[in-house]
């Protein structure tokens, strides 16, 4: 059975973003994008916060 490239590509890809995401704790790479999203929001709040003086 050949399988193509392309294919074999995105699934080593899915794999190691699954590796990535087990090593820091996560059960699933897209928990581990979501907490990433939420810390970037939560650093941009607080730089917001910091310049208001609040």
């Amino acid at each position: 059975m050949c399988v193509p490239e392309s294919a074999l590509y995105f699934y080593e890809k899915q794999l190691e973003n699954e590796d990535k995401a087990y090593k820091a704790g996560f059960d699933s790479y897209e928990e581990y994008q979501d907490a990433i999203k939420d810390r970037i929001e939560n650093e941009r709040y607080d730089r917001l916060k910091d310049r208001r003086g609040e």
